[in-house]
């Protein structure tokens, strides 16, 4: 096994160092994380093609390159002074789930389940790139027993996952409901306004709608909850930063952000909540401006260019919320056992995913994944 691993290393080159420097400069995102409603996806606004943006959809089993691939092409073109922006696997944060190209309007990704992606505009817009045609498919119907069998596993762990991540949200959402109702919504409507006001001047009439787009900065993984702060210090010089333990405050907020955005011409980039993402949202980050207003908790810290700090609890009827002290502090100690129990679960997934990329690295004929990796440079 080891020296299939190698041999698999051996196609990157040894080139991992300069894609690690190419992503420090570079905005990197999760564009889809396990949530308490299932797989929360962001697949869906990588690319558009009104815009004139073209697909690279890559389609294979596990172990098959895809991720190699995207780094290669990245790290080929960053000779050429490319603009990225990247997606990484919030199941393996390691691994590329997307690379956007900014000066070529081209976005290479992973297809995949559980961000499948199917073509809308074929040959027009998107391009299905089948890794799979690489296999020697006696070799995996060999060891079809042990793919199969390690795939049940990894499904079940996932699913397990979910359930502790279900779990997790509904005690957030308890507790988010808890504090909306002793916040004091006319001081934050006040406060928002008078803050965008004064960040977000008015903008000349845009040629086409300012476009939102939705993003994850932090997700639970395999390795433990992780927020992808440096993104804030690449994309904006200043941060407005909400300190708020329950999202109840900076949510709303961020609401009044991104509308203000909008109303004012400007496209955003939304990031909600990783665990109740239909609820609250974390971040806004208005690229044009180099602007962001980000959320501050436990799992959420300040970043490199952090200015204004406004806390929470000036919003808060402290007084109102101390019948539901035990409450709260029941739903935050039983979210952290909930969000280590998901973390496990992730892990163990991981380790099983591995052996199961085994299976099919060993299958690859990689020097033909190399060949298309060169006809997709010559098309881009």
């Amino acid at each position: 096994m080891n020296r299939l691993k190698n041999e698999r290393n051996l196609f990157f080159e040894g080139g991992k160092h300069v894609i690690n420097e190419i992503m420090t400069s570079s905005p990197v995102f999760f564009m889809g994380a396990s949530s308490g409603a299932g797989f929360y996806s962001c697949f869906d606004d990588i690319y558009d093609a009104d815009r004139g943006d073209r697909a690279f959809i890559l389609k294979g089993g596990p172990g098959t390159g895809k991720s190699t691939l995207m780094k290669h092409i990245a790290q080929s073109l960053c000779k050429k002074g490319e603009m990225f922006e990247f997606g990484i696997c919030s199941s393996d944060p390691e691994s590329l789930d997307v690379v956007r190209l900014e000066k070529s309007s081209v976005v290479i990704c992973d297809g995949t389940s559980p961000h499948t992606m199917d073509p809308k505009y074929p040959g027009v817009c998107e391009n299905i790139v089948a890794l799979g045609d690489f296999f020697d498919i006696n070799k995996l119907k060999e060891n079809g027993d042990e793919i199969i069998a390690l795939t049940k596993v990894n499904s079940a762990l996932h699913k397990k996952a979910g359930r502790y991540l279900a779990a997790a949200a509904s005690l957030a959402q308890d507790s988010y409901s808890i504090v909306c109702s002793a916040a004091d919504s006319d001081a934050i409507n006040a406060f928002s306004l008078r803050l965008t006001q004064a960040l977000i001047p008015g903008a000349a009439e845009p040629d086409e709608p300012p476009r939102q787009v939705r993003r994850l900065l932090s997700a639970v993984t395999s390795k433990g909850h992780i927020f992808l702060k440096n993104t804030l210090d690449v994309m904006c010089d200043r941060v407005v930063l909400i300190e708020d333990e329950y999202g109840a405050v900076s949510s709303a907020v961020m609401n009044s952000v991104v509308s203000a955005a909008y109303q004012k011409g400007y496209d955003t980039v939304i990031c909600p909540c990783p665990l109740c993402p239909a609820k609250k949202i974390d971040h806004v980050i208005i690229p044009k401006l180099r602007l962001g207003f980000s959320t501050a908790n436990r799992y959420l810290t300040a970043g490199e260019h952090c200015g204004r700090i406004t806390h929470a609890r000036r919003f808060i009827d402290t007084e109102a919320l101390k019948k539901y002290r035990q409450r709260l502090s029941f739903n935050k100690r039983a979210m952290l056992e909930l969000l280590d129990g998901a973390y496990l679960s992730m892990k163990d997934a991981k380790s099983i995913h591995d052996d199961i990329e085994f299976y099919y690295t060993s299958a690859m004929d990689f020097s033909k994944v190399e060949q298309l990796e060169k006809r997709i440079l010559s098309q881009i």
